[in-house]
């Protein structure tokens, strides 16, 4: 991508605007209006009255490449996906600056978070003409430390065509520009006395990636989810619950893991959101992702569009919300869809319980996708031996779909290589033969659909096979005692 300046009439080139615009995915508008908010809206692309997804992708497309090369606006409605939307030259002029006004302070951001040890403090500025809106001007002059939650909704743009900006301050000029108390920390009111806010529909939360996401998760009919399961239980009454696992390929990532294992546990959060609060999941959820996990997910996400299912159950068998809340999140922050019917069938006894417990109960699922995938990001809230993770990649491979990586809140960094290694593989092979025949039969699938951490707890566990097989039965004879893990 070129790096040409931005022809905007600003004295700054930004590449990082450009990178903002072509990070932004196509919506249509009841989704982009109805439902986004925060970071997820600011990396969505809309345009009121036109429903037609190849137009808006069109559309969006023909931005990414003006901006890139630093094309006017009047060189951009030339373009052939421009005129075909029959807007006049007003709309058209709206959608280029409102887009081109936002995306140059998605850039901005970058800089001021990079920079805010030395320049610590924001400004609001107002384009002080005949043209700016009362309550745009009321806000010029502000002053909060970066970081302010008074930026969460009042940065720019504050409303369509919106010309306003943030100035980056040090402390001295913060102090410098704000004489008899005006300026710095105060809060902006209009003639009338009444506070001044951006323009309606503007006042989201630009800057919290959870922006929407209890709203998300309470708007999916849970009567669905437990139709799924009920049809799914009810077509193999007859038949037993088998695990589904997969051989895996030597380049299957890491887990991706944003925070030690016991960090959840610790946040004050965390029992109500196993209990099901959402509002403590999101919570858990804001505070523990990592700008790491961000990066690593940007980079396998790429332009592939993935499905994101985390490992959720029916609330009649589960209660634990943070791996939905987790992947909800992660499905705001990309514009990527969130599958909601693949669900954990049963539950399983498993917090604090032994690596051969863990064996003898890998979670079932059910549920049919609803919708067509080619890859899937796999979510969890932990990682231990990763043995869910491996029957819902599994699982899910039956219906074509390649699970790209899989990601967990918190987890053990030694857990986090959950593809069985070549050697690890051999020495479980050489040393447990004939138990491999006996897991086959009883389970399904062969040594070389394990987990490391899984092979590993067998060959640490310096028993014979006998041991290890009546080890198993005995924890399955216990049966299912209806806690979840």
């Amino acid at each position: 991508m070129p790096d040409k300046p931005l022809s905007i009439g600003f004295d700054v080139p930004f590449k990082d605007a450009i990178a903002a615009m072509v990070a932004r995915g196509v919506v249509l508008p009841d989704e982009y209006y109805g439902k986004l908010q925060g970071i997820a809206r600011q990396k969505a692309f809309s345009i009121a009255g036109i429903a037609n997804l190849d137009q808006l992708t069109a559309v969006s497309e023909s931005l990414k490449a003006n901006m890139a090369a630093g094309k006017s606006f009047n060189q951009w409605k030339k373009e052939q996906a421009v005129i075909d939307l029959g807007l006049p030259k007003h709309r058209l002029d709206n959608i280029y600056r409102t887009n081109l006004q936002g995306q140059y302070m998605a850039g901005k951001w970058q800089n001021f978070i990079e920079f805010k040890d030395s320049r610590p403090y924001l400004m609001y500025d107002a384009i002080n003409d005949s043209r700016v809106r009362p309550a745009h001007l009321a806000l010029d002059g502000i002053i909060r430390p970066v970081g302010d939650a008074f930026f969460a909704t009042h940065s720019p743009p504050c409303g369509f065509r919106c010309r306003c900006s943030l100035v980056s301050l040090s402390a001295k000029q913060a102090h410098d520009r704000s004489p008899a108390g005006k300026g710095l920390n105060q809060y902006p009111v209009l003639e009338n006395g009444l506070p001044a806010n951006p323009d309606k529909g503007w006042d989201y939360d630009k800057t919290n990636r959870m922006a929407g996401v209890e709203k998300a998760l309470k708007d999916k009919p849970q009567s669905l989810l437990k139709s799924t399961i009920e049809k799914q239980l009810s077509e193999n009454m007859n038949t037993p619950i088998t695990s589904y696992r997969q051989e895996w390929q030597p380049d299957f990532p890491k887990v991706i893991l944003n925070a030690p294992l016991g960090d959840a546990a610790k946040h004050p959060d965390y029992q109500a959101a196993k209990s099901g609060d959402l509002t403590a999941a999101t919570r858990l959820v804001s505070d523990l992702i990592s700008k790491d996990t961000l990066s690593k997910l940007a980079d396998i996400i790429a332009d592939k569009k993935p499905l994101l299912i985390p490992v959720h159950a029916e609330e009649a068998i589960s209660v634990n919300q943070i791996p939905l809340a987790y992947a909800v999140a992660i499905g705001l922050e990309f514009n990527l869809p969130i599958e909601f019917n693949i669900v954990q069938s049963a539950k399983v006894s498993r917090t604090g319980s032994d690596g051969f417990s863990r064996l003898a109960f890998p979670p079932p699922f059910a549920g049919i996708p609803s919708q067509e995938a080619k890859h899937a990001i796999i979510f969890d809230d932990t990682l231990t031996q990763g043995g869910t993770l491996a029957n819902l990649r599994g699982y899910i491979s039956q219906f074509g779909i390649e699970t790209l990586a899989a990601t967990t809140l918190t987890g053990k960094n030694y857990s986090s290589v959950l593809a069985i290694t070549a050697a690890t593989l051999e020495e479980l092979k050489g040393k447990y033969h004939e138990l491999e025949k006996w897991w086959i039969n009883y389970f399904g699938y062969g040594f070389a659909s394990l987990t490391e951490s899984e092979a590993r707890y067998i060959i640490n566990s310096k028993t014979d096979a006998d041991t290890i097989r009546n080890r198993i039965i005995a924890e399955k004879q216990k049966g299912f005692d209806g806690k979840n893990d």
